[in-house]
Order: structure tokens, then sequence, then C-alpha cells
């Protein structure tokens, strides 16, 4: 019977390595290159078995056919229904299975060591409920169990109907946050103060609890540095669960990807964390599975105080998504915020830190270009940003041969200040800096043209008489002065 097994198992082994050699469709070949990608879905096997070996306890559902139907539906999985005699002849490796699923039930125990020999080779396991009894009895978590179902040392029936998130980050959470709810309860869960003694435990994530106790594991997501991955899920899986446990399907996909490490994963390089105001710089974005297939399908966008960054996808070779952020409007400490979505895996967020220092635009102006040497000329001084909004605590300066005028600021970033012309003459040229912390200091010229003061009036110079003319002079004058009398009263007399 084994062998008429193996010849049917053949058949859709060179189907798998055929369709390996296919690339998708939507891996068009550009200039030797794929436009995108090929990325390999994952391998899921779900165990369709009815066998109660001697080690097990409690009640066992194999519900494999709702298993194949919740995951089939998602385009990243491959799934297949193995058997534990297809197990026994080797159709994990064969088959290249990333991931074998025991939705609550066990695999008959001649296929033990071929399960443990491939999760060893870093095959990963998730396990629903009462497939707890097989982690335990073959030393795949904890080791120390071997031998044994584990059933009151390192676990117990006794997870509640309502379950708390404590890691809702993790992948395996996914969707979910705070409690989830269905009406069944006494199901399989760790006991947290057992299982840390454990050497596991440094690489175990309690992803959920008992809402009642929080001693019991309600979800457990151990990933070992040399074996692979194993999750638990308390659900009892059962036929009519997912109308009675809506997060099932979810839980189950997640729990699949998180064990194969088909968990998005996002890396981002800056092209200048230190810009300066009115710089562009470039967001390099890596998305990839945790297997390192790119995940060139993504999408990417960013913001930065309100500033959207727009991705795109530079092909091959590099397959990665650059953005492009104008840092006119910014200063300071900035935080990027970048996301990546894709569909089945979605989406992540980071956070990335620039430092922008500020540049001003300044524009001086005076009220008079050509002064008079001495007169008082005020110069006006607009002060700006490069997003054009006003500076009003910076430090203006007029700098005029030796001596240094601080201007004062008005509003608005306006700066005013007084430049008396009484020491210049002819064309002077100053100095304007303007300085801020968190900004570049900047120097702009300022020059104008002293003109010369206008002349003194001039007088006509007096003819000197010699000092022995004068009396004559001033006899002649009385002279003529008694004869004008003389002729006016004349004239007035044969009025």
């Amino acid at each position: 019977m084994r062998h008429v097994l193996l010849a049917l198992a053949i058949l859709p082994a060179l189907a798998i390595i055929v369709s390996a050699l296919v690339p998708f469709a939507s891996a068009s070949a550009a200039d030797g290159y794929p436009a995108y990608p090929p990325m390999r879905p994952l391998r899921v096997a779900i165990l369709d078995s009815d066998a109660l070996p001697g080690y097990a306890t409690g009640t066992f559902y194999n519900e494999y056919e709702l298993a194949y139907e919740v995951l089939s539906s998602d385009p990243l999985l491959d799934v297949m229904v193995l058997t534990s005699d297809g197990i026994d002849f080797g159709l994990l490796d064969s088959y290249d299975i990333d991931v074998l699923v025991l939705i609550d039930n066990l695999p008959y125990e001649y296929a033990n060591d071929e399960i443990k020999t491939w999760w060893e080779n870093r095959g990963a396991i998730v396990a629903f409920d009462s497939s707890i009894c097989f982690l335990c009895y073959v030393g795949i978590l904890p080791a120390a169990s071997a031998g044994s179902n584990g059933e009151g040392v390192y676990w117990e029936y006794s997870v509640g109907d309502t379950v708390t998130i404590s890691n809702p980050t993790h992948p395996i959470a996914r969707g979910y946050s705070g409690d989830l709810y269905w009406f069944w309860g006494g199901t399989a869960g760790y006991f947290e103060n057992v299982l840390s003694g454990e050497p596991e435990w440094g690489h175990i994530t309690v992803v959920a609890r008992d809402a009642a106790d929080s001693n019991l594991i309600a979800i457990t997501a151990y990933d070992p540095p040399d074996k692979g991955r194993v999750a638990h899920i308390w659900l009892d899986v059962a036929s009519d669960i997912p109308y009675y446990v809506p997060f099932f399907p979810n839980v189950l996909n997640n729990a699949v990807k998180w064990a194969g490490k088909l968990v998005m994963t996002m890396d981002v390089s800056v092209s200048n964390p230190t810009p300066m105001q009115g710089d562009t710089v470039e967001f390099r974005v890596r998305v990839a599975d945790e297997r390192g297939y790119i995940l060139a399908g993504a999408e990417v966008w960013g913001t930065a105080l309100g500033e959207p960054i727009n991705f795109h996808l530079v092909p091959a070779p590099l397959f990665i998504f650059v953005g492009l952020l104008d840092t006119s409007s910014l200063l300071g400490d900035v935080v990027v915020h970048i996301y990546a979505y894709f569909e089945g895996l979605g989406t992540l967020h980071a956070q990335v830190h620039i430092a922008v220092t500020g540049r001003f635009i300044v524009d001086a102006r005076l009220d008079d270009a050509t002064p008079t040497r001495g007169d008082v000329i005020r110069a006006y001084i607009r002060v700006e940003d490069y997003g054009h909004r006003p500076v009003e605590d910076a430090t203006v300066t007029i700098i005029v041969g030796t001596s240094t005028i601080i201007a004062d600021h008005v509003s608005d970033g306006l700066y005013v200040a007084d430049i008396d012309t009484s020491g210049l003459s002819g064309s002077v040229s100053a100095t304007i800096r303007v300085e801020k912390a968190g900004f570049e200091t900047k120097e702009v010229p300022l020059t104008f043209e002293v003109e010369p003061p206008p002349p003194p009036p001039t007088y006509p110079t007096p003819t000197l008489v010699p000092i022995e003319y004068v009396d004559l002079i001033a006899l002649a004058g009385v002279g003529l002065a008694f004869i004008g009398l003389i002729i006016g009263v004349i004239a007035f007399a044969k009025k």
C-alpha cells in the first residue's frame, strides 16, 4: 500500500518542480532581468489523521478540509494535504514543505521521527489545541517533555472563553488587539511560569494569554535560531468553528505565514540624514519577506510633517522603492513616516529621523541708496526661511568697516537699523550677517554711495578805500543829501 502511495506522490512532486521553473506571469523580461522577480509561494501541508496514539489526551478534531478551504484561497500559499503515511515516505522533504499544520489532530507514531527531523532542519509547525500533546511528546516544545504529553506539567486544558492579545505587533496577531472571545472554554495553553524555566524560553513570544489567568499562554510563538518555527494556538477546531469564531481563518492564515517566514520586512535608508533646508533627500526602501524574496508588488508611501513622499519602483537589478523629499518647508528634527503594504501580508510602518538645518532668505533695502555724508539712512532687512516663513528671533547685524550695527526686529521677520554716514564717503560696501541656532549663518552684501556735502555759498570781495579819503567821501554824501532836501522843499512849495 505504501508503494502505491509513493507512486501517486511522484506526480504532484513533478508538478511542483515544473511550476518552480516557470516564473510568475508578472515577471516579464526586460534587459535580461524580470520586471518583477517571482516570489515563491509558501508550501503548506495539512495533516489528515484520525490517530489516537497512547500518549493522546483530550478531544481531537481532524478538520483538515476546513483548514484546506481557508488556506488554499490565499494566492501566497501552495497548500496540500498529507497523511502520516505520506510523511513517513518523506514527502515533507520531497515536496519541499515549509509549514506543517496539525489542525487539532495527531500523526501516527511511525511518522513522529520524520516530522521531528524535518523540524530540526527548519521545517515549521502550526499546532492547534490538543496537538500540543505531539509537541511535548516528541520533545519539540519543550524538549524536556520528550516521551510525555506534558499535560499538567507544561500545559493544561484551562484556557477560557476570552483571550487577551498581549503582543499586537506580532504577525500572528495581525489585525487584532484587545480581547478575542468565543463561547467555548477548556482548551490547551502552556504554563508560562513553567515554560519560562526551560531553555526554549528565550526564543518564545507570548502573543496572547487567557484573560482570566495570565499564566496561561493562549498563543505561543517559538522561534529557535537553528530549527523551524513553532506556533501553538489554543483554539479547539470543530467543523462549525468559523461560524462562532470569526477570527479563526485570519489567525490560522497569520500563524502559517509567520511560521513559514512569509512575513513582510522593510529596510529603509536615507541619502542624507542631516540635510540643509532646500536639499532633496532620497529614501530607499527594500520590501521583502523574511525568506529574502523581494515583494516588488508592494505599495510604498511616506509623509514628513504633512509633506507627501511618492515612491516608485526601481526595476532590475535593484528592485527597490525610491522616494524624494523636498526639505524646503522642513526644519529641525523631522520624523519621516514610511509605510509599505502588501496584499495578504498587511502594512508595515517605519520611522526615520532627519535633522534639517535651516537656511535664510534675506532681502535688504535702504531708504536712501545715495545719501549725503552725515545723513542717517535706514536699512530694512526681511528674513525668511526656505519655506518662506518669517524668522523673528534671529541676530541681524550690519558690518560697515570696523563698525557693527545691530538691527532690531519690528515684526514678521522685518529688521531695521540706522546707519550714520558721517565717517563714510564714496562707494561703501557693507555686509549683513544673519545668525540663529539651527540655521546656516548667511551674509549678504549691501552697497550704497555716500556723496560729499555741497560747498558753502560765496560773496564778492569789497573794494578798500584809503583812509585819507574817507572824510571827503562822507562830507560829499552829506552835501548831496542837503541839496536833495532843498529840491524837495521847493517842489512841495510850488504845489
